[in-house]
């Protein structure tokens, strides 16, 4: 009968141990999303301990570290009397002692585990309400080992057991995005749109914007009839104004006051531009246009130059991609012209470039390939001419002033 007791005693201790680690891990991994949709009073308990972790493995640890000293101290001696009297005591210890951990970690640890990994928002709403309750009666045990740990922790420079969710960086949930695509839990349009989120944290203006070259403006002394002709010309529907440049910025016209006035100056018709340093980040910018309640913004430099425009199109673009409308012409920024040769705009940017090519050149200097060729040639620029730069070759084609416009990219099978 003793025997009996004992066996069941050891198989009760390894059911206890295997309780305690789905406690862990259920609460510790379950998402709080799934838990808030199941709803019910084991579920608000799952969410009130998945706010204090520490507090859960803590608790669970005791427990954990109790119900093995049992295991051992009732496991051992069940399973050495099975064995019978025909073997050393030392054998029979080390057989006892194999038996009982094969099973405390088959059964009590690895069995439990890969339960919950696959349905740790159920099992957590299980097992929530005793791991709570267990919480608060051994909150003076844990409170104690806490206390323990934090003072052989100090000369560490660790002043406190941290508590609360681990935080992830952005290149982990990346990663996080990418595993979920390719295990065909998110479609391939959200993980690129996930991934523009996470570029857009780090964009600035300077990123995004038109550069005053190739910004379309308006005279302030034309009248509006005059400038239809351009609107005709160039299709937009906002148009900077300035006189004799736009670093004289006068302001904005809306092509509506064009029709409306066309006998009126240009400049009359303007109205106040919104001005953003082209070191803001989009974030910022996004917020800005949308409280202000518009849709484009003069870029200045830090001399107070004028930089560029920026409009929300462009802005908007970098989190969902290009937009295109039925007015736009055909994209000719970067064409194919064999398989290892590209034919760009000069002013594309080399982030854009080496998304679109999958190729790697350097960002840490020049922002356009322009302005890269332009750096690595270290002269004034003449069509013909060609640079190197990280084993692609840069062909300058077209040059306007001293403003390199098209280029020709030999790029090697390594890049």
């Amino acid at each position: 009968m003793d025997d009996l007791f004992r066996a069941l005693a050891l198989f009760a201790l390894i059911a206890a141990n295997a309780f305690f680690v789905i406690g862990e891990y259920s609460i510790v991994t379950a998402r709080r999303g799934p838990l808030r949709a199941r709803g019910g009073k084991g579920a608000e308990a799952a969410l009130r301990l998945m706010e204090d972790p520490v507090r859960v493995i803590s608790t669970v640890q005791v427990g954990i570290t109790g119900v093995g000293i049992l295991t051992g101290a009732v496991g051992e001696p069940v399973v050495r009397d099975l064995l019978g009297d025909w073997l050393p005591h030392w054998a029979s210890f080390i057989i006892a002692f194999a038996v009982v951990t094969y099973l405390s970690v088959v059964f009590g640890e690895l069995v439990p585990k890969a339960l919950t990994l696959d349905r740790a928002e159920r099992l957590a709403a299980r097992v929530a309400r005793p791991v709570e309750w267990m919480a608060k009666v051994l909150r003076p045990v844990v409170w104690v080992l806490q206390g323990s740990g934090a003072l052989l922790l100090r000369p560490f420079g660790i002043t406190e057991v941290m508590a609360g969710e681990s935080v992830r960086t952005p290149e982990e949930l990346r990663e996080i995005v990418d595993e979920a695509e390719g295990s065909g839990v998110i479609p391939r349009a959200q993980e690129e749109l996930l991934h523009n989120v996470f570029d857009f944290a780090t964009r600035e203006v300077r990123d995004v914007m038109v550069p005053s070259p190739d910004v379309t403006w308006l005279e302030a002394s034309v009248t509006g009839q005059e400038a239809l002709q351009v609107v005709i010309d160039t299709s937009h529907q906002r148009y900077p104004v300035g006189t004799e440049s736009l670093d004289h910025l006068v302001g904005i016209v809306h092509i509506r006051d064009l029709i409306a006035s066309p006998e009126e100056p240009v400049g009359e018709l303007s109205r106040p531009a919104m001005v953003v340093p082209m070191t803001k980040d989009l974030g910022a910018l996004l917020r800005e246009l949308r409280e202000a309640r518009q849709v484009m913004a003069v870029v200045v430099d830090e001399y107070g130059g004028t930089a560029g425009i920026v409009t929300l199109h462009d802005v908007l673009e970098e989190l969902v991609g290009e937009i295109e409308s039925e007015f736009d012409l055909p994209n000719n920024e970067l064409v194919w012209v064999d398989e290892h040769s590209v034919a760009v705009s000069g002013s594309m940017t080399i982030d854009d470039f080496n998304e679109a090519v999958g190729s790697r050149l350097p960002q840490r200097g020049p922002r356009t390939l322009a302005g890269l060729a332009f750096d690595a040639l270290g002269r004034r620029p003449e069509p013909g001419d060609v640079a190197r730069v990280d084993g692609a070759v840069l062909h300058i084609e077209a040059v306007e002033d001293l403003r390199i416009t098209k280029l020709r990219i030999d790029l090697s099978p390594s890049l």
